[in-house]
């Protein structure tokens, strides 16, 4: 079963819950000197907070948005594939940069 964006979701908030819980018990129950040792421990912990969750969530949106633009690629490639050759032409002459590979036959 491939993980979902919801559980993904969810196991992100439940780990910025328990970092979060730990560090109000420890600022209850130590001296503030001893609650500075347990903070710096928590560094690492917060700096996979700050780095893993968000970088996840970035790549499923970008690879999302690479299948969107395969998607219209190829529906753009079929739809060019059933146009007769004097639409493709026109195009050609109006978007060069767009059709640079496309010969205009029998057009001057």
């Amino acid at each position: 079963m491939a993980p979902s964006s919801r559980q993904a979701t969810l196991i992100a908030v439940f780990y910025v819950l328990l970092v979060a819980g730990i560090a109000l018990t420890a600022l209850i129950e130590y001296e503030v000197d001893d609650f500075l040792k347990v903070w710096a421990v928590l560094g690492t912990l917060i700096g996979v907070l700050t780095g893993a969750i968000p970088a996840y969530f970035f790549a499923v949106a970008a690879g999302n948005a690479q299948e969107d633009r395969a998607r219209m690629e190829d529906k753009a490639q079929t739809l060019l594939g059933l146009a007769d050759a004097e639409l493709l032409a026109e195009a050609a002459s109006l978007r060069p940069d767009l059709f640079g590979k496309y010969k205009t036959q029998g057009k001057s």
